[in-house]
């Protein structure tokens, strides 16, 4: 399963899209090798981390993995589409299916925007969604009482301390906060086969999540490591 999903990434993207382009032998090598690289982009993080989850790399490199990654599915599905829109047309007309090099390269264009937005929204910090909440019979102590759920936010070097410290510097008048599964997944292996979150990193993040001024009090549950 491991060498599947690479596999599908890269037979498409380059059979069906790069080695058909009009290039030199030369440029479809170096694009060829980009592809390997970014297809195998888990199996980087596992070598980095131990887990495929938490990457420990530099937070730039893990953007353009992330980037790189989206664009070989984007453009495996959208090549996928193109291929069989041109033998629907090819079926109609009886004649050999043919697709134009331009075609080619406004689809790789389309997968790369795509990915790079998809990129962009995941690394903005998220908005807050008010929810409110009627209670009959609730005491009225509790009378406006308001609570943030956190939930699933996956701090890697991704998402550093200053983007912790943006998540929660807008809702910091709460009188209780849930947080809920995995807050912090950056990992690194433990001579003993354990692993434990990088100091530097995990005490930055945690102290960010630290300037929480809350009323009542913080119930956090986490995921199981």
């Amino acid at each position: 399963m491991r060498l599947i999903i690479p596999g599908v990434l890269l037979s498409i993207p380059v059979l069906n899209w790069l080695w058909p382009l009009p290039l030199p032998m030369t440029v479809r090598l170096v694009v060829g090798v980009f592809f390997v690289i970014a297809a195998f982009y888990h199996q980087w993080c596992r070598l980095s981390s131990g887990s495929v989850l938490a990457p420990e790399m530099p937070r730039i490199i893990v953007i353009l993995f992330n980037w790189a990654f989206g664009a070989l599915l984007f453009l495996t599905v959208l090549q996928l589409a193109t291929d069989l829109v041109s033998l629907v047309i090819a079926a109609i007309n009886w004649q050999p299916p043919r697709i134009n090099p331009a075609m080619r390269v406004t689809v790789g264009a389309i997968a790369a925007l795509l990915s790079a937005i998809g990129v962009h929204n995941a690394l903005r910090v998220p908005p807050v969604r008010d929810v409110h909440v009627e209670l009959p019979g609730l005491g009225k102590g509790f009378d406006g009482y308001t609570i943030l759920q956190l939930s699933d936010l996956h701090l890697t070097t991704l998402f550093p301390a200053k983007w912790a410290a943006a998540v929660v510097r807008g809702p910091m008048q709460q009188r209780l906060i849930s947080s809920s599964s995995a807050v912090i997944l950056s990992m690194v292996p433990l001579p003993s086969g354990g692993l434990m979150s990088p100091p530097l990193q995990s005490c930055e993040q945690k102290t960010a999540f630290s300037r929480f001024r809350v009323i009542t009090s913080i119930f956090s549950t986490t995921a199981p490591g």
